[in-house]
């Protein structure tokens, strides 16, 4: 019985440092993975800002190209209608699809995004299609008549797509802050939960294993003390038993010498008798 009472506090101490430990850890993998997905989620409230931004350059530079043919740096402008279509495509495409090649990483749309851009597609699709025939134009020079209609188009539907991609940001910006009062929720709960279990720690495991400490050491004063009694009654009983071997030992000398002196008188008395009797016979 002595040792089973170790061993289960033993069990259970380690038992709750294993929750306790785990318990952090699971924190901390949520805190990692949270921030991994804030990353993502700068990146994708940025870069969906970024959006409504270049499709107002295409816009903006489509008219200029083809309202201002006197237009001093017009392959510059040219140029840069190239790049920032391009730059758009790529980007929309990422968004749409989670696949954030900038970041190398992969984000899961939620449906409420998904709607979104499926309901904001046809609006990016004709914006690209009207700006790709205005640079196919530039490049070879035609009616004119098509290149109005494609910037009359690229207005057109310019407006819903910057309402509907201002949307998807709101969006994107609403999912993090949910996301953020999650992990903070949870934390809550693990900070709850981790308290507890070091209450149930306290009350079943120290307060027992001190008990039981404060018995032994009590045990153990206890034990000290009779030893010191018992070790105190054997110095008195040798002190004792010294000095009535001491006595004996007296007593033991002062026989033998008084038997001595008996020997020795008996002796003389011996030898007197004996002269007494050398002397009468003489006589």
């Amino acid at each position: 019985m002595p040792l089973r009472i170790p061993r289960r506090f033993t069990r259970l101490y380690i038992t709750a440092l294993s929750l306790v430990a785990f318990l952090t850890i699971l924190g901390q993998i949520l805190v990692q993975n949270t921030l991994k997905d804030g990353l993502n989620d700068s990146w994708l409230v940025n870069f969906a800002g970024r959006q409504r931004f270049q499709s107002q350059l295409i816009a903006k530079t489509a008219l200029l190209l083809t309202q201002r043919p006197d237009l001093a740096n017009r392959s510059v402008q040219k140029n840069e209608l190239k790049r920032v279509l391009a730059d758009w495509e790529i980007h929309h495409e990422q968004l749409r699809t989670g696949d954030l090649r900038d970041i190398a990483s992969t984000y899961n749309n939620s449906d409420t995004v998904k709607a979104m851009f499926a309901d904001i597609e046809p609006h990016f699709q004709a914006i690209q299609q009207n700006a790709h025939l205005v640079l196919d134009r530039l490049e070879s020079p035609a009616d004119s008549t098509d290149v109005d209609a494609a910037i009359r188009n690229i207005f057109a539907h310019e407006l819903d797509f910057l309402r509907k991609m201002n949307q998807i940001v709101f969006q994107y910006d609403k999912e993090a802050k949910e996301k953020v009062n999650n992990l903070r929720r949870i934390e809550l709960w693990l900070m709850v939960l981790t308290l507890f279990i070091l209450l149930l720690e306290g009350l079943f495991i120290f307060r027992p294993a001190v008990g039981k400490l404060r018995e032994t050491i009590a045990q153990l004063i206890d034990a000290r003390e009779k030893t010191i009694n018992t070790n105190q009654e054997l110095q008195k009983a040798y002190q004792q038993l010294h000095a009535t071997q001491t006595q004996l030992l007296e007593a033991t000398q002062l026989r033998h010498q008084q038997e001595i002196k008996e020997h020795k008188i008996r002796a003389s008395a011996l030898l007197q008798g004996q002269e007494e009797e050398r002397k009468r016979l003489s006589q």
